[in-house]
């Protein structure tokens, strides 16, 4: 069974790249989800990592990334800028800028797995 990788991106190509990044790479991806609320339900359908946009919409993804760390989920987080984000104390977890490769996440995310 494929390791499922929760996408929340609100920008449909990079969701897109993503997800065929993933894919070809042998994970299930789930998603993209660009809204926090779309990306807490399908977090909800169980998953073993994450990929997360931090500004969806205009949200600030604090809410889910609290659930990952609830879950004990492993996650990589992106963000145009690159303020303060609280990634929860012992979560599995890194920060990225952006712009940033798929590739990149994916393997940060490997390593945090």
């Amino acid at each position: 069974m494929s390791p499922r990788i929760l996408i929340a991106e609100d920008e449909p190509l990079t969701g897109f790249d993503i997800a065929a990044t993933l894919k070809a790479l042998g994970f299930e991806p789930v998603g993209p989800a660009p809204t926090v609320g779309a990306a807490r339900e399908l977090l909800a359908s169980g998953v073993d990592g994450a990929i997360v946009d931090y500004d969806l919409n205009g949200e600030p993804a604090d809410a889910l990334i609290q659930d990952l760390v609830r879950r004990a989920v492993p996650f990589v987080v992106s963000s145009g800028e690159m303020r303060r984000i609280d990634l929860g104390q012992g979560s599995r977890s890194e920060r990225f800028g952006k712009p940033m490769l798929s590739e990149e996440l994916i393997d940060a995310l490997r390593r945090l797995m």
